[in-house]
Order: structure tokens, then sequence, then C-alpha cells
């Protein structure tokens, strides 16, 4: 099964079960930090994002989270539009922002920027 395969069938399972904006987003941070399965947190962070019903937390968490796993798989200029996206949208939340791309491992973005 393809990994492309696989995220469409995780966003598929999570709209037919109408699940909520919580529960998409604690699966994307599992995605993400658990399982370091980048392709699936992202399907599932742009689903919070999509989210008419999402907060602004939810919304910019997502965001913020979203251009992170983008940046750990080497996807740089999605992730700078990503970040630019989230600053625009919610100016608020810069210094998290900050504060996430502070707490990141340089030699993982770096080890993934040189592999594509």
């Amino acid at each position: 099964m393809t990994r492309i395969t696989l995220v469409c069938l995780v966003l598929l399972m999570g709209a037919a079960r109408g699940e909520s904006v919580e529960e998409l987003l604690k699966k994307g941070v599992f995605q993400q930090e658990a399982v370091h399965n980048y392709g699936a947190a992202i399907a599932l962070f742009q689903q919070v994002i999509a989210e008419p019903k999402a907060g602004e937390t939810a919304a910019s968490d997502a965001m913020a989270r979203l251009g992170q796993c983008q940046l750990l798989s080497g996807q740089t200029e999605k992730a700078r539009a990503t970040f630019r996206r989230l600053v625009d949208a919610y100016p608020t939340r810069v210094p998290d922002v900050l504060e996430l791309l502070a707490g990141m491992d340089p030699g993982a973005v770096a080890s993934k920027e040189t592999a594509t």
C-alpha cells in the first residue's frame, strides 16, 4: 500500500466517522510525534485547518504543526508559505511559532533538505 493511499484512507475514515476537530488534531500530533509519519500528519492538519468549526486555537495549532511537518519532510517552500499564512491569519501566535521552531532538531531538518 502506498503512502498516498494510506493518507487517503486516514482522511476518509475520519470524515466517515465525523470526527471532531480535537480528535483529528490529536491523531495528527500522534502521527507527527510518535510515528513520524509526516504525510499522514500533514493530511490530518490540513483537514483541521479546512474545518469551518475549528476554533482559532485548533486551527492555528494545526497550521503551526503543518508547517513543522512540511519542514521536517523537506518541503521547505511549502513550510515557509504555511508559516507566512499562520503569521498573517494569527499574528498573536508568532511567539508560539518561534518557540515551536526553536525546539526543533536542526539536524533533522538539515538531513531532510539534503536528501531531497
